[in-house]
């Protein structure tokens, strides 16, 4: 069976408050495509123009209590990039790997900053970070393998131990700030 197209897409929200009226939060949508065209060996499908893009916005207000307010917004805006996925059937198993490790999107998140110091507006500021994937954990699907085949899929936020601080997953993410309840995951292929 070969796989002729698809997605998988991954959304979640960062978010957090602490004193002073600070906050932040993120949202962000991660989207792989696949082609139509992998190199198959037995069951492993390996789609090495598959291209992704993460989409999403945020902002955050930091008030130090003692006359310091800094506010920012961000954008994210770039062309996908390409990468390899791979997708590998396995009697009723859709079994789905990537490999983001040398994938990036250099400036792709538009930053956007504004400090007050005692009630002065300072001068703006404007910079840009790179945006890089999220790295998937072995997703596996059950199917009766019919097409289109779709599925979603809830994954828990990463588990910290006491003492251990949280992966940072957005651009100036302070400690206070959380991934939500969940990984949200959809995937959706078409086979032949």
């Amino acid at each position: 069976m070969k796989i002729h197209g698809g997605f998988i897409q991954c959304i979640f929200r960062i978010a957090g408050t602490a004193p002073h009226n600070s906050f932040y939060e993120d949202d962000q949508t991660h989207t792989w495509e696949i082609g139509s065209s992998p190199t198959v060996t037995n069951a492993l499908q390996q789609f090495p123009g598959a291209t992704w893009f993460v989409a999403g916005s945020g902002d955050l207000r930091d008030d130090n209590g003692v006359g310091t307010v800094r506010t920012a917004q961000w954008f994210r805006i770039f062309k996908p990039e390409q990468m390899i996925v791979q997708v590998r059937l396995s009697g009723n198993m859709i079994i789905v790997g990537a490999n983001n490790t040398s994938v990036s999107a250099p400036g792709a998140i538009h930053y956007h900053q504004q400090q007050t110091i005692n009630g002065q507006p300072q001068t703006p500021g404007a910079s840009k970070f790179p945006a890089t994937p999220i790295a998937w954990p072995t997703i596996q699907w059950d199917t009766g393998h019919t097409s289109p085949f779709s599925e979603r899929l809830e994954q828990p936020a990463p588990h910290t131990l006491p003492g251990q601080s949280q992966p940072s997953f957005g651009p100036q993410q302070p400690g206070y700030a959380k991934i939500g309840k969940a990984f949200f995951w959809r995937i959706q292929f078409s086979f032949s």
